[in-house]
């Protein structure tokens, strides 16, 4: 049991958030409490909590982004050699896809989600992706079939 400083309810663990997980320490405030701080200062300070939200999504994005770089950057495609970054893009082959990689970029999406969907898929450049997709669709581009 865990005495909430905001409340001073005695109140299980699980109801506390982890602030230290390597040392075993929790928060000092309930979740409940935490919630109800959320809202009083976004209702006192509005604008100044979505400017802030806003630069962290901002920085998630940025991460993403270079984070999806430097992975490319010593990658070729897996089926014709190309390691010219400008044309590599993700093929899905394994698991159920969850996105495209650069939407995750764009909404800046966490580093560990973009691994996680990483592993499901094989680097290749653009023209073997469309020549891939075509083969799994049984169609060529202008309405022919294979």
């Amino acid at each position: 049991m865990k005495k909430c400083i905001r409340c001073m309810e005695l109140k299980d663990e699980s109801e506390f958030n982890i602030r230290s997980k390597e040392r075993g320490l929790l928060q000092s405030v309930c979740r409940n409490c935490q919630r109800e701080q959320g809202r009083e200062r976004y209702i006192n300070d509005t604008e100044n909590v979505k400017a802030i939200n806003r630069a962290a999504r901002q920085r998630s994005k940025e991460e993403a982004r270079q984070f999806v770089h430097a992975y490319l950057s010593d990658k070729a495609c897996s089926n014709c050699g190309e390691s010219d970054f400008s044309v590599l893009t993700f093929d899905h082959v394994r698991g159920k896809k969850k996105t495209n990689i650069s939407d995750m970029i764009s909404q800046g999406y966490s580093i560990a989600s973009l691994e996680s969907e990483l592993e499901k898929t094989e680097t290749v450049c653009f023209n073997c992706h469309m020549k891939r997709e075509q083969k799994r669709r049984g169609t060529l581009r202008f309405g022919n079939s294979f």
